[in-house]
Order: structure tokens, then sequence, then C-alpha cells
């Protein structure tokens, strides 16, 4: 899907399974820590033309704090989509 000239970074806060691909990256990190965009930056060989989040938190089942945490989440998805991604991606 990746094809020869495209490039992919997973990140997950839990181990993901290795790619057999070299053009297929993962990390394991949380995407809240700064330590996490740092090693994203170092990866990317160049800004991203796609930023795709699909982060979750396990949920508590309250749903004040369930709420707050996917906001945080998303803000956080945003925040790095804004700093990976090239002016027109």
């Amino acid at each position: 899907i990746v094809g020869d000239e495209g490039f992919v970074i997973g990140v997950d806060i839990t181990p993901i399974k290795d790619f057999s691909e070299s053009n297929v990256q993962t990390i394991v990190g949380d995407m809240r820590s700064p330590v996490t965009l740092r090693k994203i930056m170092k990866l990317l060989p160049e800004k991203a033309d796609v930023v795709i989040s699909d982060a979750a938190q396990n949920v508590s089942g309250v749903w004040e704090v369930d709420h707050a945490c996917q906001i945080e989440l998303a803000q956080r998805a945003l925040e790095i989509a804004l700093q990976t991604l090239q002016p027109s991606g």
C-alpha cells in the first residue's frame, strides 16, 4: 500500500509488530510526550503529506474524565500534524 516511494511512521503507546518493509517504521511512545514528537521528527525524511490519528485512551466509565482525555488526545494529534505536515498536506 505504501509503494516504493512512500514512508509511514506508526506510533502507539504499546509495542507494535514490526513491518518487513523498510519504509514503514514504528515508534513505541506516548503521543502526548515531547520525546515522541522528537522521535517522529527524527525519522521523517521530509514533511508529511498526511497525518492520521485514531488515538483513544482506556475508558474509565466516567464521561467527564473520558471526554477530557479524548479532547486532549485530539488536540495533541492536531499539534503534531501542524508540526509535521508540509504546507499543502
